[in-house]
């Protein structure tokens, strides 16, 4: 008897990490789940803006600015100084929306997963009424070749310092921005 429990409970061992692998592979965006590691701020403190570069820099078709140093990922749409001004209509909830190009380099096509958070404050920026914008695939556009490009809206509650975590498969990185109406 002990030994048809002991294979009996070997058997159910194996399938509960088969089936905890298996889930796993079904969803992708799991790996890409890392904790936030977007710095908090005292109320009032100055905001630590991430570096801003022309985006000709990146490629000479594209215009404005673009919001990091460091790719393989980008946020465009940037003013020069870190700011984004969000709409000055308030959308439902007290939301207020503004647009991010996310731009990508020709090398990298992975999954990209895009959170952040209210470094001086407690707020969450939304994407699409969601925690997170997952970015599966990337457009491309023709006065560009290879390089990837999505467009999002993405919203805020306050003015404030804000962060995204960009993860991808072999990187992680935060782009600091001010929103401001």
């Amino acid at each position: 008897m002990r030994k048809v429990t002991a294979v009996l409970v070997a058997a159910l061992v194996g399938a509960v990490a088969a089936s905890a692998t298996s889930s796993a592979q079904r969803d992708p965006w799991r790996a890409l789940h890392r904790p936030l590691h977007i710095p908090h701020l005292e109320p009032g403190a100055a905001c630590p803006t991430s570096p801003i570069q022309r985006a000709e820099a990146l490629n000479p078709t594209f215009g404005g600015y673009v919001l990091g140093r460091a790719g393989p990922v980008y946020g465009g749409a940037f003013s020069p100084d870190a700011v984004v001004h969000y709409a000055n209509t308030q959308v439902e909830s007290g939301w207020y929306g503004f647009k991010v190009l996310w731009i990508v380099r020709p090398k990298y096509r992975g999954r990209v997963l895009i959170r952040g958070r209210q470094l001086d404050g407690a707020n969450l920026i939304g994407f699409r009424s969601r925690a997170e914008l997952r970015i599966g695939s990337w457009g491309t556009a023709a006065q560009a070749p290879g390089w990837g490009m999505r467009a999002s809206t993405e919203w805020v509650r306050a003015p404030g310092c804000y962060g995204f975590q960009i993860d991808g498969r072999r990187f992680s990185k935060v782009l600091v921005f001010r929103a401001e109406p």
